[in-house]
């Protein structure tokens, strides 16, 4: 018997072995820009600011957190599914898709 795979995009199931499948993969990073600090934040209460930071951090769920900082996703795609993601990566609206960002 072979395995069963479905499609992530559209549900339709596949089995391994005759019918292609593609796996996505996208990786969401925090970009690690630099932090930028102005005269007058050095003249605030730092230690006091740091305690604030904490109190406000500790009131959101730990997975929360970590996806702020990364996430990763994989989807399994019919052959349909993934011409359709090679058409159109961002499902936002857009005008002009680069294949890498220059940003």
């Amino acid at each position: 018997m072979k395995k069963a795979w479905t499609c992530d995009g559209c549900h339709r199931k596949g089995y391994v072995g005759r019918d292609p499948r593609w796996i996505a993969t996208i990786e969401l990073t925090a970009a690690p820009d630099p932090i930028i600090a102005h005269p007058a934040d050095l003249s605030k209460d730092l230690e006091a600011e740091i305690k604030k930071l904490v109190k406000q951090i500790s009131k959101i769920p730990e997975q929360e957190l970590k996806d702020e900082v990364h996430k990763k996703f994989q989807f399994t795609l019919c052959r349909a599914c993934q011409k359709r993601l090679l058409r159109s990566p961002l499902p936002i609206h857009h005008r002009h898709v680069r294949e890498t960002s220059r940003n």
